[in-house]
């Protein structure tokens, strides 16, 4: 597809066949049971769209994922999205801290999106098929923590909380207060690490790490030498090609469960993984201020640090 987000996403909405208003959705909900769903999910993986407020709500989706997946990844035809693109759209909703019912309206509009795409993609002959489930479970499993607070999602003694949880889920959890990274960041190998170097901007010593974002974007993180050395010290125990870090779900929902429970030790609120993200762009907006950079540009500097690509992204963190 060509032309601006805005003008793929009216397409796609039109010739993939997805746009199914004046039609039964009792009849389609029928045939999709014929096909062999069984629960509700599977049978609206089926349905299309079937009313115009729907309509509005999911394509303003659409262009929010494709938006995002030109600024962040470079790119510009929506067919050539990716599971990757729709996870860090989602990802991004999660650390916002939007509602938890919004949430999951934008977990069901990238659902119809990844069904739109497949519907194009056979009406067009392209031969592409698209698959972003994994990356929306995980995201759902993730926006859970959505109902749990309003507001802020930054703690009033993170460290606190940090000091609580045991190993190397404290290591991790100090990636994401120290250096911003997000939970799937934390995963390191020997050419990760970047040895001892000054802070650009404060010139404090600082431990550099390379982490690897969504779509394979790699940027370095700071983190204090005592963490740097600690992290360092395991992953040169490493066999080669192994990774030390977050692993997979299961982990991630044992790291998770070592938060709420320092959260109780703590008396803080547990807010999620990412709540270690707002704590630092908090921390790290003032202290580049402190060092000469001006507002903008300490907008600007704490968003690049946390792997976005608009500066007024880190407006939601300060909240």
């Amino acid at each position: 597809m060509h032309g601006s987000i805005q003008h793929q996403v009216t397409h796609l909405y039109h010739a993939s066949g997805i746009k199914q208003i004046g039609n039964s959705k009792h009849a389609a909900k029928a045939r999709a049971r014929a096909a062999g769903a069984k629960t509700w999910h599977e049978v609206g993986k089926h349905l299309g769209i079937y009313s115009y407020r729907t309509a509005d709500a999911y394509r303003d989706v659409w262009r929010g994922v494709g938006q995002l997946a030109k600024e962040t990844f470079g790119l510009k035809n929506m067919e050539r999205l990716e599971g990757y693109h729709v996870g860090a759209y989602l990802q991004l909703k999660i650390e916002m801290g939007v509602a938890r019912a919004t949430f999951f309206q934008y977990a069901s509009a990238c659902e119809k999106l990844e069904l739109a795409l497949n519907q194009y993609a056979q009406v067009r002959g392209t031969g592409r098929e698209y698959d972003f489930s994994a990356e929306i479970q995980e995201a759902r499993a993730e926006g859970q923590d959505l109902a749990r607070f309003e507001g802020t999602r930054a703690h009033e003694y993170p460290d606190r909380i940090v000091r609580k949880m045991p190993g190397r889920y404290q290591l991790i959890a100090m990636c994401q207060l120290e250096g911003g990274a997000r939970l799937d960041e934390v995963r390191f190998t020997k050419e990760d690490l970047k040895e001892l170097h000054p802070d650009p901007i404060t010139g404090e010593e600082k431990g550099w790490l390379v982490v690897d974002g969504k779509g394979g974007k790699k940027r370095d993180i700071m983190v204090s030498p005592a963490t740097y050395q600690a992290i360092a010290e395991q992953v040169l125990q490493l066999a080669p090609g192994l990774h030390w870090g977050i692993g997979g779900q299961a982990d991630r929902d044992a790291y998770r469960a070592e938060i709420k429970e320092a959260c109780v030790w703590t008396s803080e609120d547990y807010t999620g993984s990412h709540g270690f993200r707002w704590d630092f762009a908090q921390k790290r907006f003032r202290e580049v201020q402190r060092a000469g950079l001006s507002y903008n540009e300490a907008l600007w500097q704490v968003s690049h640090e946390m792997g976005h690509e608009r500066a007024d992204i880190t407006l939601h963190y300060l909240k």
